[in-house]
């Protein structure tokens, strides 16, 4: 007897312990990077390290529905978690330092953090699929 309750809780416990794990979220966004620093020195886009290119500039703020200058913007396609941005001046200076929280959600969201000088960041559409970042300093 005590063994068949002992085995049972065993069984409860590990059920219950797996029912808590979350699945990770694979989710992937079109992100679009851009500055609107206008006439300064270009800047480059590094993410987790890895220079990814040169920033495009832009006047006025992109969203997800102006696709002809969204196509413009530096894309990545980004799944969903924490990654860390730079925008470097040639001498390697960094002008802007942010870390961008890319998640799925229904309701979209936005940010306006910076560790250096400026991000602002938009997520909208269908599970955030789209990202628009805009660093500046």
């Amino acid at each position: 007897m005590k063994k068949n309750v002992f085995t049972f809780l065993a069984v409860l416990a590990t059920v219950f312990i797996f029912s808590q794990c979350q699945k990770e979220d694979e989710a992937m966004h079109e992100t679009h990077f851009y500055t609107s620093m206008v006439n300064t020195e270009p800047l480059t886009l590094v993410v987790d390290g890895q220079t990814i290119g040169t920033l495009p500039t832009f006047n006025t703020p992109l969203t997800c529905d102006n696709s002809k200058e969204k196509q413009m913007a530096l894309k990545m396609n980004l799944k969903s978690g924490k990654y860390k941005l730079q925008a470097k001046d040639s001498l390697g200076v960094v002008r802007s330092g942010a870390t961008l929280k890319v998640f799925e959600s229904s309701g979209g969201g936005n940010s306006n953090l910076g560790e250096t000088g400026g991000m602002e960041a938009s997520m909208s559409g269908s599970g955030n699929s789209c990202v628009i970042v805009n660093l500046f300093y």
